[in-house]
């Protein structure tokens, strides 16, 4: 009756929706005063995005990370397929906003905005207090007893 899914799962599940809204909610900025973009044709949609792409960069005007490009590019895109029934990686009126994209990330790639910042692993000493009986960060059997 239930299925069990992992906690990667179900933490992969939350951040989805956290990227739909993120991507949504980034590219609805964008386009200002003009941001119900769901009713608008394809091919005014696939020139928005283009221009969207092509330019979205940090507040500070640096460039993203190619990691976030692309999770923005999914999150619109998931976006689109559930509530519009369009998909921008594949419907043929949306080629040249594809060409844009690649070209973006070939672009950051050249430029060093392809790598991935590794957080220092945990160390063993402060693994064994976040798991300790007496820590209240991941004690599930006394959850009651800390509120």
């Amino acid at each position: 009756m239930f299925s069990r899914d992992s906690e990667d799962e179900i933490s992969g599940l939350l951040e989805s929706k956290c990227t739909v809204a993120r991507s949504v909610k980034n590219f609805r900025y964008f386009l200002g005063d003009d941001s119900r973009f769901e009713d608008v044709p394809k091919e005014k949609l696939n020139e928005k995005l283009r221009l969207f792409f092509a330019s979205i960069h940090k507040n500070s005007g640096e460039h993203l990370k190619k990691f976030t490009h692309v999770n923005t590019r999914y999150g619109i895109s998931k976006y689109l397929k559930e509530n519009c029934g369009i998909d921008i990686t594949s419907d043929i009126e949306f080629s040249s906003c594809k060409d844009v994209f690649r070209a973006v990330v070939v672009d950051l790639k050249k430029k060093g905005f392809a790598s991935t910042d590794h957080k220092p692993p945990i160390a063993q000493k402060d693994l064994v207090k976040i798991y300790s009986v007496d820590s209240i960060v991941m004690n599930v059997l006394n959850l009651n007893s800390h509120h």
